[in-house]
């Protein structure tokens, strides 16, 4: 879904581009399982 509306963006906001890379949607997923689980796992 955000890759979607990453594309219908792109065209107003370049920074939207970002989302065209794998390896920058495999960080952002990555810190955002590292998050949750911080969040997630607290006692």
């Amino acid at each position: 879904m955000i890759i979607w509306l990453a594309d219908l963006i792109q065209p107003y906001f370049s920074f939207f581009r970002l989302f065209d890379y794998l390896s920058f949607r495999s960080i952002m997923s990555i810190l955002t399982a590292l998050g949750i689980s911080l969040w997630m796992g607290q006692d």
